[in-house]
């Protein structure tokens, strides 16, 4: 039996392939929740700094929903339970 909505807190945005985000992922870690609503591929990611809304070609899991995927047209998303470890670049 599939999944067809879930809500998870603390979710961590990890990945994603939409410069503006990148560039906030490299200095800080972005940290919400989480909807997702898989069988109409609908997720929404809410926290400080932005509120994402997508409309996705595909969604995936793994690791027991610990980390989520979720794919538009031209871009990416990856969000994870678990924090990112942050590398300072030494001056």
């Amino acid at each position: 039996m599939a999944m067809e909505t879930g809500i998870y807190r603390d979710m961590y945005l990890i990945e994603t392939d939409v410069n503006e985000i990148e560039t906030t992922l490299e200095k800080t870690n972005i940290k919400g929740i989480l909807l997702v609503d898989f069988q109409n591929g609908n997720v929404v990611f809410d926290c400080d700094t932005y509120h994402l809304e997508l409309n996705c070609d595909s969604i995936e899991t793994a690791e027991n929903s610990n980390i989520i995927a979720a794919f538009e047209i031209h871009q990416s998303y990856v969000f994870s339970k678990c924090a990112p470890i942050l590398i300072e670049e030494n001056s």
